[in-house]
């Protein structure tokens, strides 16, 4: 192995010899004799292996910490290693020329030899239509740019976390022509991730989005970002809508909870910035937290408009209207006038609903007339 080297040596039963203090270490340098690939993408991403000498012998070694590899002055990914084989994947082109170095380091010692970057007819990837996604759900997205690959066996693509420690994604190719590349991305945790798209045999696509050559940032975010109203009757029957960002548009794809007994909020309405909830009658007089979630796999996180609400909702014993006398009559008829009276009835907001066992029907607000403790409208029609 490459270093400043002393042999050990071994005497059985006994164990190692003690070297005199004036003999000097052995300088032993690295070999590089060929890649495995010699050119690849601009862009980098190109796996290749490296051949030589005196590189570490594995994994876990002490010279583990000191081997690097560098292309045209940039580090290079090292995926594995042995003492006469290094494999990397190397990165974007800096502003190093075409042909450049590659250099081996072990303990300070170095071997270097040639690695060119592809310039003529490089991919390049010019546009993505969507840089944010659900979560939860599958989304497909397109790609734009010039020289891209026609056979999409060709092709792979990946979504890359920062964080070694947390997971990447692979990415579906659903089609691909010169000028786009479909993408279907099929969800996963929340957070930035960099989207790749590699050539077999050749390395990763260019970037160039707006003069800017590092690769996408794609981004899984699933966001409230405002409920109203704020609070509302603890019987229940108060319709909260709800903003935010990547909803799923089918109401059994979304569920809302209140507080710490999940009181379910029925959704009646969704689109992927909107959704509309019933609340349910609830035990609580206090504010609870409300929690959005998809298929109950992904929890939204939480970014109010209103800071001080912090995705909020308060079950209101003041908000909630109280009736206390009914007309004591058996058999109501369509258009008959009926008299609640009670307390609070000009709480709620929007027009008055009746609810009959399962059923319900919108009062006629022209035939409704209200105060704080009298309630009088007409019977509609049930059907």
């Amino acid at each position: 192995m490459a270093g400043d080297q002393l042999p050990q040596v071994h005497y059985k039963g006994l164990g190692y010899f003690e070297y005199a203090s004036a003999l000097s270490a052995t300088a032993v340098s690295p070999t590089v004799a060929s890649l495995s690939v010699q050119t690849g993408s601009t862009g980098g991403g190109q796996a290749l292996d490296i051949v030589g000498t005196n590189f570490p012998f594995l994994a876990g070694s002490n010279a583990t910490q000191s081997l690097s590899v560098t292309v045209g002055g940039t580090a290079a990914k090292v995926t594995a290693y042995e003492n006469q084989k290094i494999s990397i994947v190397t990165p974007p082109k800096g502003s190093s020329a075409t042909t450049c170095d590659l250099v081996v380091s072990v303990q300070g010692k170095t071997a270097t030899i040639q690695y060119s970057y592809a310039s003529t007819s490089a991919p390049i990837i010019t546009a993505i239509d969507i840089t944010s996604a659900s979560p939860a759900l599958k989304t497909t997205v397109t790609l734009t740019g010039t020289n891209f690959d026609t056979d999409k066996a060709q092709l792979t693509a990946d979504l890359i976390n920062s964080d070694p420690n947390k997971e990447s994604y692979p990415v579906s190719i659903f089609s691909c022509t010169s000028t786009s590349i479909v993408l279907v991305m099929s969800g996963g945790k929340q957070g930035t991730y960099s989207l790749m798209v590699y050539k077999k045999g050749y390395g990763s696509y260019a970037y160039n989005v707006n003069s800017n050559t590092s690769p996408i940032q794609f981004e899984y975010k699933f966001v409230m970002t405002s409920i109203s109203p704020l609070k509302g009757s603890t019987e229940g029957g108060t319709v909260l809508t709800i903003g935010g960002i990547n909803f799923a548009t089918k109401t059994n794809q979304m569920q809302v909870f209140l507080g710490p007994q999940n009181v379910i909020c029925d959704v009646l309405t969704t689109t992927a910035t909107e959704l509309t909830c019933r609340t349910r009658k609830a035990s609580y007089d206090a504010k609870v937290t409300v929690t959005l979630t998809q298929r109950l796999q992904d929890v939204a996180t939480c970014s109010d408009s209103n800071s001080a609400n912090a995705c909020g909702f308060l079950y209101d014993t003041a908000s909630t209207p109280v009736i206390n006398a009914f007309p004591a009559v058996t058999n109501i008829k369509n258009d008959e006038t009926i008299t609640l009276n009670g307390t609070g009835l000009t709480a709620a907001s929007g027009s008055p609903v009746l609810r009959l066992s399962s059923s319900s029907v919108n009062l006629d607000k022209d035939s409704a007339t209200a105060s704080d403790t009298q309630l009088t409208f007409k019977m509609p029609s049930l059907g």
